[in-house]
């Protein structure tokens, strides 16, 4: 990265060329980034006013003010390491020559005002470097809730490896303290949770108010035209004060006092000419009247999404489909984002993965509805970018009535699979789409020191605590999250979602042991002994199945590792293909096939033994699922086609001879 000061004269002759490069279209194909879900975390932020001296890095003198790697570890995004990884990424999209990137939400992790001045600071820095426009828009993760609420996190890293909780001065655990730091608690103003003015004055310039080099930028809540657009009306049009919506008591909404105001950041945007970014602000805060009108009587918006938006603001479909509308006319390109995604991200799947692991496991609450898929594309909306899920998926959704609506879900920087997304528009309304990996992140074991500490403290202190030390043994970044993504699948993911039985039969079977599961008759005669998979494996019917199987069909890979797989499709999409052995996929596909005819032969037998029929049903559900995740949408580089409402996968190119 570059740094200095550009003089007055060469400032002036940029603004002039941007100007002037701004004002007509580019002969070149405009392109877009968007990168979601940076969750960023300021890893040297100063809080020695406050009494945390943060932690020495010998390589630069700089104190660090990190999370622990347990917290890491326990969470579905990483909080230290994505800052270096957005370091990257924007460098990669500059030598790519894209001067266009949006933020779908969570660029913030909670609004704390701390990361946020870095981070505008950083993107400030890259606009004025580059010539780089950056186009936010909120998530649930940047205003936790609409206004300003105390906040902080418990898990912070000191230098001899214990945790330490940093909370704002108005958290009840500093309020009763007794006034003075401590060796287990920090008080920071710093580290409160913004709301909507605080986050949105952070970023003030990535597109939530006016600039006055664009072209064109309103609001839902704007009054004019492209036709008598003026920079003044944009500007007087900005502030937050006149850009809100109600929410009221549905039980009493006509009494006073029952409903409250709360601000909307969406808008459109034209950059340069021919280019229309819809930016939608879906986050649904519901308050909870009971409580008055403190600022933490609203839920999170996590869970509401679009589901919610099609309720709660419903003046937002109105307004899209009058952007969509007028877009049509004037003969722009129109690429809308937010952080919520549209359309199912789980490739049909979700249906079976509530009948396996019940309704609300696997995030469920985070589908949006086939209705609200349904309204949204009747806006006449065609193209949707979103984050949120940290996944690499594509969705489609086609209605009844002929609209067809694609949402590109890009992944995180801070999650498996690192990358993100490139929109390529091209002529006759056809848009390329890409996905740039971030494999290679300079810097990213800076840290890996401090966790050294923090692993021998636990080892000494909490062995019952400890991580697996292998995740500081990483090769390169793509490497480094997916052996975090592995311990969170220990840590978390089975312990929280996964049926005790599922996690017996995966935690202490290899692949050739489920290959031999497959193979029994699930009418075979057993013991009344053998009521487990442990005590069948010991039965003389286990054996003779056993030997069927030929010495180099299937490995004794773990199942474990089958289902950190399985979250690696769920998350990467094509992109684990990249990063799962093609011998172990294929294993996979005859795995599913034998299961698929196990449970259909034992179908056929009326009175099968529960124990090994009850079984394959169980592992072929799994399987079945990973299956879907693996025959997916083509969703690494593919082509989409607007008018046609086509998508095809443009393959690989050949590197040169």
């Amino acid at each position: 990265m570059r740094h200095g000061l550009i003089n007055s004269t060469t400032l002036l002759l940029f603004i002039l060329f941007s100007a002037t490069s701004q004002a007509k279209p580019s002969d070149s194909p405009l392109r877009v980034a968007f990168m979601p879900d940076i969750h960023f975390h300021d890893v040297y932020a100063d809080l020695s006013a406050d009494g945390f001296t943060g932690i020495p890095t010998d390589s630069h003198g700089k104190k660090a003010t990190i999370r622990t790697m347990a917290a890491q570890l326990h969470s579905t995004r990483l909080f230290n390491e994505n800052y270096f990884a957005l370091l990257a990424a924007l460098d990669d999209a500059v030598k790519s020559g894209i001067t266009y990137i949006a933020l779908p939400g969570d660029f913030s992790d909670d609004g704390q005002p701390i990361h946020l001045e870095a981070l505008a600071k950083i993107l400030d820095h890259y606009s004025r470097e580059y010539g780089v426009q950056f186009f936010a828009t909120p998530g649930n993760h940047d205003p936790v809730r609409p206004f300003d609420t105390p906040g902080g996190k418990s898990d912070f890293l000191q230098a001899d490896g214990r945790e330490i909780s940093i909370q704002s001065p108005e958290t009840d655990v500093c309020q009763n303290k007794t006034g003075r730091q401590s060796d287990t608690l920090i008080c920071a103003p710093g580290i409160r949770h913004l709301g909507y003015h605080g986050v949105a004055q952070a970023m003030k310039n990535t597109g939530l108010f006016p600039q006055s080099h664009y072209l064109y930028w309103e609001t839902p809540f704007s009054d004019y035209t492209p036709d008598n657009y003026d920079y003044g009306k944009a500007h007087s049009a900005s502030p937050l004060t006149g850009r809100h919506y109600n929410v009221c008591d549905k039980n009493t909404a006509s009494q006073q006092g029952r409903c409250v105001t709360l601000p909307d950041t969406s808008y459109l945007v034209e950059p340069v000419a021919g280019l229309w970014l819809l930016a939608i602000d879906a986050n649904v805060y519901q308050p909870d009247f009971n409580k008055g009108h403190e600022p933490t009587a609203f839920s999170g918006s996590g869970n509401a999404g679009y589901n919610a938006v099609s309720h709660d603001k419903k003046y937002l479909l109105d307004w899209i489909a009058k952007v969509v509308q007028q877009a049509n006319l004037r003969g722009k390109k129109l690429v809308s984002f937010s952080h919520f995604p549209m359309v199912d991200f789980y490739d049909q799947q979700a249906p079976k993965l509530a009948a396996l692991f019940g309704k609300k496991a696997f995030q469920a609450q985070r589908l949006p509805r086939i209705t609200t898929s349904d309204r949204l594309a009747q806006t006449g909306l065609t193209l949707h970018v979103s984050g949120h899920m940290h996944m690499n998926d594509t969705g489609i959704y086609r209605s009844a009535t002929g609209q067809t609506l694609f949402n590109i879900q890009a992944p995180s920087l801070a999650a498996y699979p690192p990358a993100y997304k490139v929109l390529t528009l091209l002529a006759d309304n056809k848009v390329e789409v890409s996905t740039v990996r971030i494999d290679q992140v300079p810097r990213f074991k800076e840290l890996f020191p401090h966790y050294q500490r923090e692993y021998d403290y636990l080892r000494q202190h909490h062995p019952d605590k400890i991580w697996n030390h292998d995740i500081l043994e990483a090769n390169n970044y793509n490497d480094y999250t997916q052996r975090h993504l592995r311990e969170l699948v220990r840590l978390r993911f089975l312990p929280q979602e996964w049926p005790v039985d599922l996690r017996r039969i995966f935690n202490h079977n290899s692949l050739r042991d489920l290959a031999t599961l497959a193979t029994l008759p699930a009418d075979a005669p057993l013991p009344p002994d053998v009521a487990t998979i442990a005590e069948l494996k010991n039965t003389t019917l286990w054996h003779l199945a056993e030997q069927k199987l030929q010495p180099e069909e299937f490995s004794e890979l773990s199942g474990f590792d089958l289902l950190v797989d399985f979250y690696k499709l769920r998350n990467g999409g094509y992109l684990a293909r990249q990063d799962i052995n093609a011998k172990r996929l294929t294993e996979y596909r005859t795995l599913a096939s034998m299961y698929q005819q196990a449970v259909l032969q034992a179908q056929k037998t009326a009175d099968a033994p529960p124990l090994i029929a009850r079984h394959q049903q169980l592992v072929a559900g799994v399987l079945d699922i990973l299956m879907g995740f693996l025959d997916s949408e083509p969703d690494n580089h593919f082509m989409i086609d607007l008018n046609k409402g086509q998508l095809t996968r443009v393959a690989p190119a050949k590197p040169a001879p």
